[in-house]
C-alpha cells in the first residue's frame, strides 16, 4: 500500500503540510475535486488527480495558513464521499461538502450573538421577476441595521444560506457594537 493511503488513513485527508495541502484518493479511477477555487460543479473547471501509484490518486494546492475551505469529489453518477474525510456540512443545497481547515485557522467568534447589544431586524419580501424565475417571484431577505446613521449596502447571493448558515446578520450586529 502507498505511503500516502497510509498517512491518509492515519491522519485523515486532505493531508496538510505547512501552506500544502494533498488530496488522495484510493481506487481504480479517481473522481473530480471540485470547491470554491474551481467555481464548483457550475461552469467552472473540476480538477483532475493525478495517478501517483497503482490505485493512488493525489492533487495539492497551496493555501494560506488560515483558510478554512470545503470541497467534493464529483464522479458520473454524481458527489461521491472522500473516505478518508468524515467532516461533513451541507452546502444549503441538499448536497454535502467535505472541509477542513488549515493549521492558523480559527473558527470567528463574531457568529456568536454578543450580549448587551441592539439587533437588527430581517424581513422577507418577494419581488417579481423574469421568466427564468420558477413562479416568476423571487424572495429577498433585506436586513436593516441597529442604527438610524446612514450606512453600506452590502448585497449577498445565494439566498438563506447568509442568514442560516454564514450568520450574517449575528456578524453584522457584532461589527457595528464593535
Amino acid at each position: 500500500m502507498s505511503k500516502l493511503i497510509d498517512r491518509a488513513k492515519k491522519e485523515g485527508t486532505p493531508l496538510i503540510d505547512g501552506e500544502t495541502v494533498t488530496f488522495v484518493w484510493s481506487g481504480k479511477t479517481a473522481p473530480q475535486l471540485v470547491g470554491d477555487w474551481t467555481d464548483w460543479e457550475w461552469g467552472g473547471r473540476p480538477i483532475t488527480l493525478t495517478k501517483v501509484a497503482a490505485g493512488v490518486w493525489s492533487h495539492q494546492i497551496t493555501l494560506p495558513r488560515d483558510t478554512y475551505l470545503e470541497y467534493a469529489y464529483i464522479a458520473p453518477e454524481g458527489r461521491v464521499r472522500d473516505p478518508f474525510n468524515p467532516r461533513l456540512i451541507t452546502n444549503g443545497m441538499g448536497k454535502m461538502n467535505h472541509y477542513f481547515t488549515m493549521p492558523d485557522g480559527q473558527h470567528t467568534t463574531l457568529v456568536r450573538a454578543a450580549r448587551g447589544i441592539k439587533r437588527g431586524k430581517v424581513s422577507q419580501q418577494r419581488i417579481a421577476g423574469d421568466d427564468m424565475i420558477v413562479g416568476q417571484q423571487r424572495t429577498v431577505y433585506l436586513y436593516q441595521p441597529p442604527t438610524d446613521e446612514p450606512c453600506p449596502l452590502l448585497m449577498v447571493l445565494d439566498g438563506k444560506d447568509y442568514f442560516t448558515r454564514a450568520k450574517l446578520p449575528v456578524i453584522v450586529d457584532n461589527l457595528i457594537a464593535q
